[in-house]
């Protein structure tokens, strides 16, 4: 039942127009005055006020000034004896929602109230509703920069109207620059390897496109997507809507996991070969160095025996760097727990500089701060670091710097191993991490390689940075913290 306070001083028609309104279906409310009626308006909220402009103490219109402090939407129309073009502007503007005079025709006093509180209601809602759809569409447009799939969104002629923040980082555009740019040019420009009229048709066709593709990115990096358009049901069509998933690191962990399972395979086939390779050095090696004994000192053949057992022990040398290749391709368990960098980098350096190969290099350790640590394995990252400075040592032939340097990144450790040594030709470097490639005299060449799949097994990262005649930078990022369900130990 809506609820109607009438507010006049004049008591026989207040008491008249209640009981009318009350006889069609009002809850009705009274007041003599304007300080009364702000009271009644507090306490019962009513839907509509019906309020006599001339009264004594406080008019009519100062109480409405009042009522619409208290509340700015409350419905309020103004009654008077005497009516003016004055009084009905200066109510109107104060914010009544309606203006009569007195005499009142009740049964048009009842259809003017039902069709104001009517009005006024639906106005209400349409407010709030609104308020809710822009509430909505704040959120809505919040999720989508929060997303992680790059979502675009065209007119029918394909021309971006909105890209949120992953597309801007997928595609590498700034927003500003492809609003109205046709997302057509920008397939074609970027190398994409989708047709854009085989996504035209599709979407003409079907109403939905959905295809994985390729594309070389600004920063000349190649990138891999889904990519799924579909039209807006609209008739006619107004809008396409794009979502492309990036799918980068989801082909780089298959590729990661095929080239695991080849080399694998491939240490398993090394490990027999190795095995069968080291019985017949030994033989070679034991029956050379017999010969050696029982030959004369100044017999002419002992010159033969020397390069014999040199090529023995480069062989030797071989076979071991394979059986440690074949370790590291091996599924084993890893056990992963805190490792400190600079201890294990003093422990690799103490061991590595009382050989030959690093005695003359000068080394020098920036680590900081000192206790920074890792989640990995003590075994593994010593073995890492190892080859990684064998390799720099052996990169310089003789005397030398080497320098270590580790810093905190975010959730990651970064460490940077820096040589003076003779570096590395620009269409080697990505040979250096397949196995068996080198340049050395002796050795397998799967220092490197060895390196690589030991980050795998630590989800770390390394790039190399080399300059024939200037040196090599090694960068090794790795976690500071692992998910052991991630790990493919081994």
């Amino acid at each position: 039942m809506d609820k109607v306070l009438i507010v006049d001083d004049d008591k026989v028609l207040n008491n008249a127009v209640a009981e009318y309104l009350s006889q069609n279906a009002f809850q009705i409310f009274q007041a003599y005055d304007a300080l009364e009626g702000l009271k009644q308006y507090t306490k019962e909220n009513p839907d509509i006020v019906l309020l006599d402009h001339f009264m004594p103490n406080m008019t009519g219109l100062e109480g409405l000034k009042e009522i619409r402090k208290k509340n700015p939407t409350a419905l309020v129309i103004m009654i008077t004896g005497t009516g003016s073009e004055k009084i009905a502007v200066e109510s109107m503007k104060a914010g009544a929602e309606d203006y009569v005079t007195k005499p009142l025709r009740m049964s048009t006093l009842v259809s003017l109230v039902r069709m104001h509180i009517d009005r006024h209601r639906e106005r209400l809602e349409n407010v709030c509703r609104k308020e809710e759809l822009e509430t909505y569409n704040q959120y809505l447009a919040h999720n989508m920069e929060r997303v992680n799939e790059a979502i675009i969104s065209t007119d029918a002629e394909g021309n971006i109207k909105y890209i949120n923040r992953a597309a801007e980082q997928f595609w590498l555009y700034k927003r500003k620059d492809v609003i109205d740019v046709s997302m057509w040019d920008i397939l074609e420009k970027e190398k994409v390897n989708l047709s854009p009229q085989k996504i035209r048709d599709a979407l003409f066709s079907t109403g939905k496109f959905k295809e994985e593709f390729r594309f070389l990115r600004k920063d000349k990096r190649m990138s891999y997507g889904l990519f799924s358009a579909s039209f807006l049901k609209d008739d006619p069509i107004k809008a396409i809507v794009t979502v492309v998933t990036d799918l980068t690191r989801t082909k780089k962990m298959e590729r990661r996991l095929v080239k695991s399972e080849r080399m694998a395979s491939l240490g398993h086939l090394a490990d027999g070969v190795a095995h069968q390779v080291r019985n017949v050095l030994i033989t070679l090696g034991g029956y050379a160095n017999l010969l050696k004994k029982r030959m004369a000192p100044d017999d002419k053949n002992r010159a033969y025996i020397a390069p014999i057992l040199e090529s023995v022990d480069r062989l030797d040398d071989m076979v071991r760097d394979i059986e440690n290749y074949a370790r590291y391709t091996r599924k084993q368990e890893v056990a992963f727990h805190s490792v400190e960098i600079l201890a294990t980098v003093n422990r690799v350096i103490k061991k590595a500089f009382s050989t030959e190969k690093c005695r003359d290099v000068d080394v020098s350790l920036d680590i900081s701060p000192e206790d920074i640590a890792v989640v990995g394995d003590s075994a593994f990252l010593n073995e890492l670091f190892r080859q990684i400075i064998i390799n720099a040592c052996e990169a310089m032939t003789g005397k030398g710097d080497l320098g270590i340097k580790a810093r905190e990144r975010n959730d990651s450790v970064e460490i940077r191993v820096s040589d003076t040594g003779r570096g590395i030709p620009e269409n080697d470097i990505p040979l250096i991490y397949d196995p068996f490639y080198t340049t050395k005299n002796r050795g397998a060449g799967i220092g490197l390689t060895i390196v690589s799949r030991i980050l795998e097994t630590h989800n770390g990262t390394i790039d190399i940075q080399s300059y024939p005649g200037e040196g090599t930078t090694l960068t090794v990022v790795i976690p500071r913290a692992t998910s052991h369900k991630e790990q493919e130990a081994g």
